[in-house]
């Protein structure tokens, strides 16, 4: 009887397991489909030609994903959000944006699947000249029979809906440069990011999507716990993950740094691939990071290490070494572009 018993209990408890081992695939699906911004350390040899930019609105990164009029919303680590209704086309639509709450409205800013047709190949001019044609012919509008259909479909209230915004993107000049960073846009800004025209939407960190800031943009330039973003701790916070033999390494694949086991002891039982916590003096020539120690494991939101990219600006700012990546320097590089091509194009002097 007791062991009939046991066996009854440890069936939920087995049936729980399976349904947290199946949420947590899902989410790791969802996050593992988005594609990530690497940081700007250098200016783009041809920022002129090559590269578009838009403003990325403040708000939390998520995927929207509509199918058959259902519409949910997922975190960049995959997590589901909430499920809200809007205007969308028939079949499976894919929206990478920002979430506002506040304001009830989804930024746009790219695309992986606009009504059941796949986007991910296709170069970022191709998308952001389909997007934008798709967006100037939405109606978002919705009548009292449209509301009626969307409750029946959702099981419930709609609440309000929320709207969908494309964010702009545009050719890089010097003024719409000054006038991205400079001017207030109808949101608020969190930063300016570059986008190479031939970047396709592929999953995980791209080095052709290039996120920038500065203190103008946003005061949370350098991490910090300050919410005025004054303060700049003593040392650079890192998030790594844990590789054979103790090894430390970015998102981007590089070995930056070696722990050891009585670090990790401090911290409790982990695992090779596990995300670990750090904190640095800076990093050095070579790519090594300064004075590397461990202090816990990275939080369950977390879904990535950090990118060189991203170790390498925050050590930038933090130590005043930004000239060469300040909004001065970006539009100086499309100026002097302008100015070679004028010198190129122009008539050769007469002898």
């Amino acid at each position: 009887g007791d062991v009939a018993d046991m066996d009854v209990d440890s069936k939920p408890k087995k049936r729980r397991g399976r349904r947290k081992r199946l949420q947590i695939k899902r989410c790791q699906y969802f996050a593992r489909l988005m594609t990530q911004p690497d940081w700007m350390t250098e200016v783009p040899p041809n920022l002129l030609h090559d590269w578009l930019v838009y403003a990325k609105p403040e708000g939390k990164r998520c995927l929207l994903i509509s199918d058959s009029g259902k519409t949910q919303v997922r975190q960049k680590n995959g997590r589901f959000m909430k499920h809200f209704y809007c205007r969308l086309p028939r079949g499976q639509t894919i929206l990478d944006g920002v979430a506002e709450e506040s304001t009830n409205t989804f930024y746009v800013t790219d695309a992986l699947v606009w009504g059941d047709s796949p986007l991910e190949a296709a170069d970022a001019e191709c998308r952001t000249f389909f997007m934008q044609s798709r967006f100037d012919e939405l109606d978002q509008d919705i009548d009292a029979a449209t509301r009626r259909a969307a409750e029946q479909l959702m099981g419930g209230e709609v609440g309000t809906p929320w709207r969908l915004e494309w964010v702009p993107k545009f050719e890089v000049t010097a003024e719409l440069l000054i006038k991205l960073h400079g001017e207030q846009l109808p949101y608020a800004k969190d930063a300016l990011v570059f986008m190479h025209k031939q970047a396709q939407y592929w999953p995980g960190l791209s080095p052709l999507l290039l996120s920038w800031r500065d203190k103008h943009i946003c005061k949370y330039v350098v991490d910090t716990p300050d919410v005025n973003g004054v303060e700049i701790p003593p040392t650079q916070a890192v998030v790594l993950e844990l590789r054979p033999k103790h090894f430390l390494r970015t998102e981007d694949k590089l070995i930056v740094g070696q722990t050891d086991e009585a670090q990790l002891k401090k911290i409790g039982k982990v695992r090779v691939k596990e995300l670990l916590r750090g904190e640095c003096d800076g990093v050095d020539p070579a790519g090594k990071l300064i004075n590397l120690r461990i202090t816990g494991k990275a939080g369950r939101n977390r879904p990535t290490a950090d990118s060189m990219g991203r170790i390498v600006f925050q050590h930038l700012h933090r130590h005043g070494l930004a000239a060469g990546i300040s909004i001065e320097a970006l539009v100086a590089s499309v100026v002097s572009k302008v100015g070679l091509a004028h010198l190129q194009g122009a008539a050769p002097m007469a002898t």
